[in-house]
């Protein structure tokens, strides 16, 4: 989002040592300037909250203008541009600890690990930074050094943003974590920490009265909810104090300043305390009385005559960004409005009050913003006025010059923003109030020269004066009789937004995430594709020889329609949907050819499923610049329809299911939308829209059209039962808290018997248990067999029972010891990780349905089961307990130390019956037809393998079977490149393991989670084919949706390798926080 920033300077000086920043964002991509207040000289004084470029971490900085004060660089990055996250920086630096000067919240966990660096982590003790001073802020942007040229513009969505100046806040003030909503890990590497639910704003309500109730906003504090089209820098930290009550001002959040009405708005006038005194009151909106100059005095206080308000030279009501989205506009050459005099407004001996909200356009020039003030005819009364900037107010009392009342002030009030004007006299005393803050003080005030012969203007100089006014003005009100302000008082502080666009205001928000293109999808050719508008535009700049495609973050649950607008070379573009681990190479693949792919094209309007190139006929002619294209897919109904302009292709009716263009979409994997560039010379530009998008980038006209949830805007009618692509149209997760079946733990060795580990949350059935610091085997126990019943998977040995290893299974984890030999689960001082699933919560059955019997323990919510039967020799079958056909088998033979670790299933290459990969080696996938044969619903089929079934051996097995938004199981290709692929899963994962399946070279398992790593980049992993110690190399990201591959190692993203990968949930993608 090029030169999109908000901006102001801030006219009285708070509080530079106590502070606290908090915002919501939604990258779209690496890099930006979240906030920045710096000098406009030549200094370097400043302090910036970064998101660095080619980095991706976040920095907070803080410079004393000659050298880098501190530098806080966190370790985790910020790599997730699928979901929405909290950012809190909290400063103080008059404490006495250094550590304690700059916190970092990340949502609601705070960040203690930053990168090494030349600089100090903390400012000095009492240093007074340039935040709350009365130097420019930067929202999205920053001024590099001497220069005026603005850059590092924020390129992501931001939403509620408060600056609270005078306390030190934590992040419970603006968030908490929903229950029930998955968990977040936010442990150290050492221990887990793991807090329950899904981290989400507190109702704006909330957050400001207990930040009142702790001390309040302070000189410039503010709540920016950067909602509203007609003035995205509205700030509502105290209650609006305009003459028109503002839509939707007293809902939860505000979602649109701008007021309407019928009846020039006076069923909406805001009561006033001080109605009785009121002689003039000029909101100055578009459609309001008096060609939207008009007077409401008299409306408000319900007596007397509105005031009628002429407009001189070009002096009218223009739009612009304000509350009301339009304000009285002056170009300061012969622009002015005049009142007729009237003894309301000569202020010879009472007291007054004059207020208004004022933003010029300049600052070197005199400017007269309300005055009865004739300097040719030596008749003065009264002024208020900008002197290069600087607000004043000039009284007379003898009409000759000013020598009553007067009030100089020296602050510049900063150009291009509003601020608000107020002037009172109580007596003898006058003051005058910039922004709430009393600037001026005269207390031997006279009485002012009684002018019966001029009109006073708004804007202007009385008599022959050209000193005019130069910008805009808005809710100008004047009383007589009362003082309204003897103290300061709070008033709104409004930043400037600078080049944002008003179809900027979208739906897409943290109470309801829509979907986007994916920018870290690795394949397809994304060197060739160029995202911009919250990467919902993309720009091909393929010529030829392969695909380009970009890919949706979010996959097709239920019935969902969208929109593609083709703002440039049509004729070339593509749009549908794909599998999720559709294998998009960067080496000329064709998505036409193929079959994971429903597509049409946009040359020869042909649709395509594999059938390559020509496809199939569908339409008539081919995609023009600026043609709409219509999607709707219907996963219940396995069917696919493309429109154009309105009109579905073949008389297709997706309400009535009826002539779609395919019938034969898969029902249980992942779709995926795509576009992108079909093998064409042309290089097509095209916006998505997913119901947060109706301009289409500012395009087009904003849509009108809803879904049946009234989610989403899109420019033609969403068929019936068809939604838009966004968290709040997703199904309920079958498991809304992963943490109920699956969590990883950590500790510390203390070398005694009766150790109990707690914070599983569950009694696991399933305990992998690994030494992450001491070469020892991954050990293995199942509550099935009981536990200190040992089996490792990184050797081929039975089963052992070596003493008091593990001796129980409890409520909340487990408890063990420690033999003294093994070194395996509670070694003083050596640190552990526990791997833990719960099956049947330490009940099992006997299970009948196959030809020989079982002891089953089972979780059908998790799609998990435990399987414990005794071999037969020959081929036969066993229950496995799940009522879904498992992805997964994992059988190992208790009894034989000669026997693999047989890995079964139906993903990635795996096919029962006809091969297999080995748990405890390196090797891929090799052939076997006698081990797990087959699966089904209810068995699992056996061949006369020892591994499997040898006669009256022992056996146990894991079974699983995929769980949306909990666990999945499945492949995807290697790119050989440190941007590698991204492997969608549908939650922001927990565990995920990793093995080569084919090419070169033999390669270890490979699994990593998100408790020894709980942020980005996840590079601690462990190899459950060898008794290796944990190491650090060849990481990965863990996403709000999946996980993405950060290097080109051959372990896990050879090029053109397949590899096998196997995940479990943290969280589901519909209440995930981006990580």
């Amino acid at each position: 989002m090029a030169n999109e920033y908000f901006t102001r300077t801030p006219t009285s000086t708070g509080n530079r040592q106590t502070f606290t920043i908090s915002f919501w964002t939604k990258n779209n991509q690496a890099g930006g300037n979240f906030f920045q207040q710096r000098e406009d000289s030549n200094s370097t004084t400043q302090v910036s909250i970064q998101h660095r470029t080619t980095e991706d971490y976040l920095r907070v900085l803080v410079n004393d203008g000659s050298n880098v004060e501190s530098l806080h660089d966190t370790t985790a990055l910020l790599r997730d541009f699928s979901g929405w996250q909290n950012i809190v920086v909290a400063f103080n630096t008059s404490t006495g600890l250094a550590e304690d000067r700059v916190k970092i919240y990340v949502n609601g966990v705070k960040r203690a690990d930053f990168n090494a660096d030349s600089h100090p982590d903390a400012p000095a003790q009492n240093f007074l930074t340039s935040v709350n001073h009365t130097v420019r802020a930067l929202i999205g942007a920053s001024r590099p050094n001497s220069s005026a040229t603005l850059n590092q513009f924020q390129t992501g969505q931001l939403s509620d943003y408060f600056l609270v100046d005078g306390q030190e806040l934590t992040p419970d003030v603006f968030g908490f974590y929903k229950d029930g909503n998955g968990y977040v890990s936010a442990g150290t590497s050492e221990s887990t920490d793991f807090r329950p639910g899904q981290w989400v704003p507190k109702k704006p309500s909330v957050i400001k009265n207990s930040i009142n109730n702790s001390g309040g906003f302070g000189v410039n504090g503010f709540y920016l909810p950067m909602n509203d089209s007609s003035n995205f820098g509205a700030d509502f930290h105290c209650d609006p104090n305009t003459i028109i009550t503002l839509q939707d001002e007293t809902a939860a959040q505000p979602k649109n300043g701008a007021p309407t009405t019928s009846d020039s708005y006076v069923s909406q006038l805001r009561t006033d305390a001080n109605a009785s005194n009121l002689v003039l009151a000029i909101p100055g909106i578009t459609g309001g009385q008096g060609s939207g100059f008009g007077d409401y005095s008299a409306d408000i206080k319900g007596s007397g005559s509105n005031k009628t308000i002429t407009a001189n030279g070009n002096a009218g009501v223009a739009v612009t960004a304000s509350y009301y989205g339009s304000a009285m506009q002056f170009d300061g050459t012969g622009d002015y409005f005049s009142v007729p005099n009237s003894s309301d407004l000569q202020f010879t001996t009472e007291d007054f009050t004059i207020e208004t909200w004022f933003n010029t356009n300049s600052l070197t020039d005199d400017q007269f913003i309300f005055s009865q003030w004739n300097v040719a005819d030596d008749r003065r009364s009264y002024v208020l006025w900008l002197d290069g900037g600087a607000l004043n107010f000039n009284g007379s009392s003898d009409g000759s010059n000013s020598n009553n009342g007067d009030l100089n002030n020296t602050i510049s009030v900063g150009a291009n923003q509003w601020n608000h004007a107020a002037v009172t006299r109580e007596g003898t005393t006058t003051r005058l109030f910039l922004n709430g803050v009393c600037v001026g003080i005269n207390t031997t005030a006279q009485d002012f020269y009684n002018n019966t012969d001029d009109t006073p203007r708004i804007g202007g100089e009385g008599g022959t004066g050209t000193r005019e006014f130069d910008g805009y003005l808005q809710d100008f009100r004047v009383y007589k009789g009362v003082a309204k302000y003897k103290g300061g008082f709070d008033v709104p502080k409004p930043y400037t937004p600078v080049g944002i666009a008003t179809w900027r205001a979208v739906p897409d928000c943290t109470a309801n995430n829509f979907a986007t293109l994916n920018p870290t999808l690795g394949v397809g050719r994304q060197d060739q594709l160029t995202y911009s508008n919250g990467n919902l535009r993309v720009v091909s700049g393929a010529t030829s020889g392969s695909d380009t495609s970009a890919v949706s973050t979010m996959a097709i649950k239920g019935k969902i329609y969208c929109e593609f607008a083709l703002t440039n070379d049509g004729v070339g573009a593509y749009v549908g949907v794909m599998r999720y681990n559709t294998n998009l190479t960067n080496n000329g693949v064709d998505t036409t050819a193929n079959s994971d792919c429903w597509i049409i094209r946009g040359d020869n309007e042909h649709k395509a499923n594999g059938e390559g190139g020509s496809g199939e006929d569908y339409g008539t002619g081919e995609w023009s610049t600026g043609d709409i294209i219509m999607m709707a897919v219907d996963i219940d109904n396995t069917s696919i329809w493309f429109g154009k302009n309105g009109t579905w292709y073949a008389s297709g009716d997706p309400a009535a299911n009826s002539n779609a263009a395919y019938t034969n979409l898969p029902s249980i994997d992942d779709l995926l939308t795509i576009c992108g560039d079909n093998f064409s010379s042309e290089t097509p530009t095209i916006d998505v829209n997913y119901g947060q998008n109706p301009t289409f980038g500012g395009t087009k006209t904003a849509g009108t059209n809803t879904d049946a949830n009234g989610r989403g805007l899109f420019t033609y009618t969403v068929p019936t039962g068809f939604l838009a692509l966004c968290e709040d149209n997703l199904p309920t997760p079958a498991i809304t808290d992963p943490g109920k079946y699956f969590k990883t733990v950590l500790w510390t060795g203390d070398g005694n018997t009766g150790r109990n580990i707690t914070g599983v949350g569950f009694k696991p059935d399933l305990v992998w248990i690994k030494s992450r610091s001491f070469t020892n085997n991954h050990h293995l126990f199942d509550s099935v067999r009981g536990p200190n019943r040992i089996l490792r998977s990184s050797t081929t040995d039975a089963e052992s029972i070596p003493g008091n290893i593990m001796t129980s299974f409890n409520d909340d984890g487990f408890t063990v010891g420690e033999d003294g030999s093994n070194n395996a689960t509670n070694d003083n001082g050596n640190t552990f990780v526990a791997w833990c699933w719960q099956a049947g919560a330490g009940t099992t059955s006997l299970n009948t349905d196959g030809a020989i019997n079982s002891v089953v323990s089972v979780n059908q919510d998790a799609g998990f089961s435990i399987i414990s039967y005794t071999g037969t020799g020959s081929n036969t079958t066993v229950g496995h307990g799940l009522t879904i056909t498992p992805n997964v088998v994992i059988v190992k033979n208790r009894t034989d130390n000669n026997s693999n670790w047989s890995f079964n299933g139906n993903v990635a290459g795996l096919v029962y019956g006809t091969n297999k990969m080995v748990l405890q080696g390196s090797g891929s996938i090799v052939s076997d037809t006698n081990e797990v044969t087959g699966a089904g619903t209810s068995i699992l089929n056996l061949g006369n393998s020892s591994a499997t079934n040898d006669s009256n051996d022992e056996m146990i097995a894991y079974c699983w079977h995929e769980v949306d938004g909990f666990s999945k199981m499945g492949g995807y290709v290697g790119n050989g490149d440190n941007d590698g692929p991204f492997v969608h899963c549908g939650f922001k994962p927990a565990w995920v393991l990793i093995k080569k399946t084919n090419g070169s070279g033999a390669e270890n398992w490979r699994l990593f989670d998100s408790a020894r790593c709980s942020t980005n980049q996840n590079n601690k992993h462990l190899l459950p084919s060898t008794d290796s110690a944990e190491s650090i190399e060849s990481g990965m990201d863990f996403v709000s949706n999946g996980f993405k591959l950060r290097h080109n190692d051959i372990h896990q993203n050879q090029d053109g390798t397949t590899y096998f990968f196997m995940a479990f949930a943290e969280s589901p993608y519909k209440t995930a926080n981006a990580k």
